[in-house]
Parts: C-alpha cells; structure tokens; sequence
C-alpha cells in the first residue's frame, strides 16, 4: 500500500506543471488542423504529422489517391496511369524544418469567396499547388482588389503594397516556389490572428504579412522560452533550435532573414499526432567511470509525454 501511495505521489508531481499549462493544449481529434487536402505548411517536427507527407516527390499510386491526384495531376510527375509525383521542396525549408503536404483534408471548390472552408486567420499566408487559388484566399501576384470586397484586409495592410487607397489596394507580389506553388493570403473575416483559430498545431510555423498582437502565438525570433512554462512545445521542438535543454529552449530565428512575411509559432492549439519516430528523441552518450564506482548522472526531471496522458482524460 506503501509503495502505490509512492508511485501516485510522484505521477502527481510530474503531472503538475502541466497541470499549470492544462489550457494551451486540446485532445488531438479529426476536425484538429484540418488543411485544404493538398496545401502545404511548414512545420518543424522531428517525425511526420498524422495526414501529412514530406514534400519530397516521393510517387503515389493513383488508385490510393484519387482525390490528392486529381488536384496535383502530374504537375510534379508520374506515369498518370499508375502513378504520379508529389511536389519536392527539399532543400527549400529552413534548417531544422521540412515542408509538408496535406494528404488528408477538405477538397477544395473552385468557387470564388472570401470566406474559406478550412479555419485560417484574416491575412495569413498559406501555400498551394494547385492551377486553381482556393475559397477564403486570393493569390499574392501582385493584384490589385476592391476595399469593399476586402475591407478586413484592407484595415490590416492598407496601400502598404500600393492601390489608390480611396477604393482599391494592392496585395504583396511574392515569387512562386516553382512554376506551380503559390503563395496566397486569407480574406476570411471570420477569425484574427489575435485569438487564432484554436485548430493551430502545436509548434505549427504561421507565415502574415504584417506584425499583429496575438495571444497564442510566439514570434519566430529565436525566442529563449523557459521549459517549465512551456512544456508541450518544448515535447515538440526540443534543442534543436538551442537552448540548454534543462531550464530553456529556443524558438525557430526565421524573422531575422525574412522581409516578406513575419513568422509565428503557434503555442496553443491541438497536440499533433507524429508518426515515423518519437519525441524527443534519444541522444547516444557515452561515458567513463572507475572500476567498481556507481555512475551518477545529472539530468532533468522527467515528466510524461501528453501523448501518454491523454488516454488518461
């Protein structure tokens, strides 16, 4: 009896700083995140989102996905019989990220509407591969489009990129990644970036085109963040963007090289399931004592994983 008061008293104790932080996190479920099937998103994981592929042009079989190639055809390759190609943007993301396509989600309509069919925030910016720019977005090639259609963009950006400002502006002229991805900013009134939409992935990299206050997310600046206030996104990102892993980590520095687009981490929203390894992962070490002397080793307290605690709920 002894011995299961012990063990519940320090299960306890690990629980309680993320007790503290019970609110920054939500049970992973279907509706989490959901993107427009075959967007693109930055995100800075050691292991693969749940529903989302490296965008390496790895092939795909057709027959397997029928939808997502009907969308892509064989833009980035393939036989078009059997197979056909993902788009390959390695190389093209930051250090210590990856771009990911959307291998689940909502098919995309070719109706023209400010309002979009996924949840996004008013001016963010996301990215497609389609011929074709989706509901609740408008590409950023430079266009110029009416104030009144777009009064909420308006007020966020105003003649910034120009416009006559009485009753037209400009959107940003942003390059395509290729030929064929596109950069396109959100029109959809509906949520702003200062509450976000409570669908953000933890960690997840959010691309706006301006400064804006917000309440859930992190600037992108290389932030040093202590561990015990932040303890779920440091269960996703870890040292690998600095810090001494015992008191502190770093956030991604990606506003620093950066003039088109101001970068956010998101550090509320919905705990991502990550496949093909775990977090965090292990780091091999080695080690050199006396003979017949015990080894002693300082380390952090350990706390379980909230991918561990959730089957609690």
């Amino acid at each position: 009896m002894k011995k299961v008061s012990i063990i519940w008293l320090v299960f306890l104790i690990g629980l309680s700083g993320l007790w503290n932080n019970s609110g920054i996190f939500e049970r992973a479920q279907a509706a989490g995140a959901e993107p427009y099937l075959g967007e693109i998103r930055l995100f800075p994981y050691s292991a693969i989102p749940r529903g989302w592929m490296p965008a390496r042009g790895q092939s795909m079989s057709v027959t397997q996905n029928t939808a997502l190639y009907s969308l892509l055809g064989l833009n980035f390759g393939g036989d078009g019989r059997t197979t056909f190609s993902l788009p390959n943007l390695s190389g093209s993301a930051p250090d210590g990220m990856g771009y990911y396509i959307a291998i689940n989600g909502i098919y995309p309509s070719r109706d023209e509407s400010i309002y979009s069919a996924v949840p996004s925030v008013l001016g963010e910016v996301r990215i497609f591969p389609y011929r074709f720019t989706p509901p609740g977005f408008l590409a950023t090639n430079g266009q110029e489009v009416s104030n009144s259609t777009y009064s909420g963009l308006y007020e966020m950006i105003g003649t910034t990129y120009g416009g006559d400002g009485s009753t037209t502006f400009k959107l940003p002229n942003m390059p395509k990644m290729n030929d064929i991805i596109f950069y396109a900013i959100s029109t959809d009134p509906t949520l702003k970036a200062e509450n976000g939409t409570g669908n953000e992935y933890i960690g997840e990299i959010i691309p706006m085109l301006v400064s804006l206050p917000t309440n859930r997310w992190i600037p992108a600046n290389g932030l040093t963040l202590p561990i015990n206030q932040n303890q779920v996104l440091f269960s996703l990102l870890g040292t690998k963007f600095g810090g001494d892993g015992q008191v502190n980590f770093n956030v991604p520095n990606l506003n620093s090289s950066q003039s088109a687009l101001v970068y956010y981490v998101a550090n509320t929203g919905v705990f991502p399931t990550l496949e093909g390894g775990e977090l965090p992962e292990a780091i091999e070490d080695n080690y050199i004592t006396n003979q017949n002397t015990p080894l002693i080793i300082s380390a952090p307290a350990c706390y379980p994983t909230i991918e561990q605690l959730l089957p609690l709920y």
